[in-house]
């Protein structure tokens, strides 16, 4: 029976389970699944490039689709836009060689013209000036400028996305970053070689809470490697003692695949807060010495610090005089 035999994927009553990525591909291998095409009345044509992903037994579709080509799976509930599959790169199809970057200068007036534009966006958008030291905004100028050495001259409202189809691909890069390097982490915390620091935080505006992770460790080519783990928002009905960030940090963690007995191997660095210090009491714990030196120099060189330290001078130099 062939994986990509034609057969009417049904959207399910209730919305099916959604497995993790590794067991639909072990389906898909052992046929439990089946990859058919999408039939219908869709425009798009996304559609000649993936096949759906159902129940070879039940034909409810899975709530994934796969490259025809490369075979990739992406996540995909009924409702979603097609659009977010358009921006596959598909690792099978042949590569266009992309235009060699070239060293030249340009000209004064070029580079003016470039200000006056950067101080536009910047005004005219709400933007911050350091805006063009961004890594990702660099990222995008150059893909821009090599579309242009490409193409020619492009309308750049033809190949700009909407701003729900980047909010929606978000999601998808999130999850297909986390499958690469979280079993790294995992296999660093098993090797005894990661440390996660936690803080809690709020926006100056909405004062919302939030609670972040942040993992270093070497990997196994003795690489020091840093990456936010997660930013969750606080329960805003919960207090933030040590039993509440305890219980969201442990669950977060299980979320990522990282199970609390793993967490006994792994050296939290937190500050000297008295919520942080109760929630990982029953972890491995060093305060941040970094948080600790501010901490001292702000105390030592508050202007109450200043003024006692020159009052007591100077009630010194009286007393010696006479």
């Amino acid at each position: 029976m062939s994986k990509t035999q034609k057969k009417r994927i049904s959207p399910p009553a209730s919305p099916s389970p959604l497995v993790e990525k590794e067991e639909a591909r072990s389906k898909i291998a052992s046929k439990e699944f089946s990859l058919v095409p999408k039939e219908g009345s869709s425009k798009s044509t996304v559609w000649d490039s993936f096949f759906l992903v159902g129940n070879s037994t039940s034909q409810e579709f899975m709530n994934y689709v796969s490259c025809k080509q490369c075979s990739y799976l992406y996540k995909f509930k009924k409702g979603s836009s097609p659009a977010t599959l358009a921006r596959h790169r598909c690792s099978a199809k042949e590569n266009i060689p992309e235009a060699s970057v070239v060293d030249i200068e340009v000209s004064d007036e070029t580079k003016a013209e470039i200000r006056e534009k950067l101080v536009l966006l910047c005004a005219r958008d709400l933007r911050p000036f350091n805006i063009v030291e961004g890594e990702g905004f660099r990222d995008v100028l150059q893909l821009f400028t090599s579309i242009g050495a490409k193409y020619g001259n492009v309308d750049v409202q033809k190949i700009l996305p909407y701003s729900t189809t980047i909010s929606r691909r978000l999601g998808d890069i999130a999850e297909e970053v986390k499958e690469k390097f979280i079993p790294e982490v995992q296999e660093a915390i098993k090797e005894g070689t990661c440390a996660i620091d936690c803080d809690m935080w709020s926006d100056r505006y909405v004062k919302t809470n939030y609670l972040t992770a942040t993992c270093q460790y070497i990997n196994k080519d003795w690489e020091l490697k840093s990456n936010v783990l997660m930013t969750a928002e606080f329960p805003p009905d919960e207090k933030k003692d040590g039993k509440n960030i305890r219980k969201e940090l442990e669950d977060e963690m299980e979320d990522l695949g990282i199970a609390r007995p793993l967490l006994k191997r792994v050296k939290f660095v937190t500050d000297e807060g008295s919520n942080m210090r109760a929630a990982l009491s029953e972890h491995n714990r060093l305060s941040c010495i970094a948080h600790n030196l501010a901490t001292v120099l702000r105390n030592l060189l508050s202007d109450s610090s200043l003024s006692e330290e020159s009052s007591s001078k100077g009630e010194n130099k009286k007393q010696s005089f006479f």
